[in-house]
């Protein structure tokens, strides 16, 4: 069906929003208000709820609107509310977080319902190689001019924060586009010129790891060996008969061999991995969080209260060094909501990584399986780090969803 100038203007505004993705601070803990992103998809989710109204009752047409999973979505934003409510929050900030889960689950409906066909795909594939390619030049800059400087106990003086304003989720969000880049590099999926992507990917790789993000470094390993798993005869035979690749391979292995050990004996890495000052706090959250979470197992602490209301059950030898996060997406909304809530949510990530696995599993369709390794790269980032309020982890959803949905083959 041809598209009318308010629908255009939607995919327009839509668009614009996926462009800005990595250059903002991503959606945690607050409604983001003046940032850049959150603007032009506000106003694509306004104008396509008019325009659904519109169509429905002044035109009387026959409108198709996708939504999946809407009874499993409401009943975990009633149980939401409900924490909220019973357990009161901390300057509002619960309240706020719950606008935000509504914000999030409405791109999710608009990215589905928009997104149809290859053309929309390419669109945001060269969108996003053109953002995230400046995005990537001006965290290498701020490596190089040492911008981004955090000081753990001296281990690491620079770690690349990028226009995201924190490592660890500069990382995230380059690792989703990293994972998309790679596999369609691996199966010749022509969406960009093929010395363009293959740059790009390098250039995106080099920034990924000065963010010397331990988590997203764990994921996007297991993502390679996934990958290397479903390509094992292909490159076991390309290698038989290369016997000159065989020789860079090693010597790609004894180069990776020695920057491991010049980080391991010049930046502290070993130390890094088990020092008190992150990972035993991490640690301490974690099991911490556990306590709370028996405490408040049927309606959740409220959102925003995780951290707030844990500080009562800490041992009396341990003591936070900072506030921060339970470092656990998939566990903060357990300790949040409560058990139904929880279980509620994870149901959503369950149904649509099902359904994606299913439709890659019978029409081995590539583009399925780069959109499906990148939301599992950011399911098991997930478990190190809070990003349930942010915006492209619902776009990366309604991506899965609606390539599996309409049946998108290859770009």
């Amino acid at each position: 069906m041809k598209k009318n100038y308010l629908q255009k203007l939607i995919l327009y505004l839509y668009m614009a929003g996926i462009f800005f993705i990595p250059f903002d601070k991503p959606l945690t803990r607050i409604i983001i208000s003046l940032k850049i992103h959150f603007l032009f998809f506000f106003f694509s989710c306004v104008l396509f709820i008019f325009l659904v109204i519109y169509q429905k009752i002044f035109k009387k047409e026959n409108v198709e609107v996708n939504f999946p999973y809407l009874d499993n979505i409401l009943l975990f934003l009633l149980f939401s509310l409900l924490s909220v409510i019973i357990n009161g929050t901390y300057n509002y900030r619960g309240y706020r977080l719950f606008f935000a889960y509504c914000y999030d689950f409405s791109i999710f409906y608009l990215t589905l319902n928009i997104i149809k066909g290859k053309e929309e795909i390419k669109i945001i594939i060269k969108l996003w190689a053109l953002s995230f390619f400046i995005a990537s030049i001006y965290g290498l800059w701020e490596y190089i001019n040492k911008i981004s400087t955090v000081n753990f106990q001296k281990l690491f003086e620079v770690r690349t924060k990028g226009f995201m304003g924190d490592p660890n989720y500069l990382a995230n969000v380059l690792g989703f586009y990293i994972v998309i880049l790679l596999t369609f590099f691996i199966y010749k999926i022509n969406y960009l010129h093929k010395k363009i992507g293959a740059i790009l990917l390098l250039l995106l790789l080099l920034v990924f790891f000065t963010t010397l993000s331990r988590g997203a470094f764990l994921s996007l390993g297991i993502i390679s060996l996934i990958l290397i798993y479903l390509n094992y005869k292909k490159i076991k035979k390309f290698l038989a008969a290369n016997f000159k690749i065989k020789i860079i391979l090693l010597l790609f292995f004894i180069i990776f061999i020695i920057a491991l050990g010049y980080l391991i004996t010049n930046t502290n890495l070993l130390e890094r991995i088990i020092r008190t000052g992150s990972t035993t706090e991490r640690y301490q959250i974690l099991f911490t969080s556990l306590k709370t979470f028996w405490h408040y197992i049927f309606i959740g602490t409220g959102l925003g209260n995780s951290l707030y209301l844990s500080k009562f059950f800490w041992p009396e030898k341990i003591l936070v060094v900072r506030e921060t996060v339970v470092h656990n997406s998939f566990w903060e909304v357990f300790v949040e909501t409560g058990l139904i809530g929880g279980i509620l949510f994870l149901s959503i990530f369950y149904k649509i990584v099902k359904k994606s696995f299913t439709y890659f599993k019978h029409t081995k369709s590539k583009t399925m399986l780069a959109f499906l390794l990148s939301l599992i790269f950011l399911v098991i980032h997930d478990l190190t780090i809070s990003i349930q309020y942010y915006i492209y982890l619902w776009i990366i959803l309604g991506l899965n969803f609606t390539i599996a949905e309409n049946r998108i083959d290859n770009v």
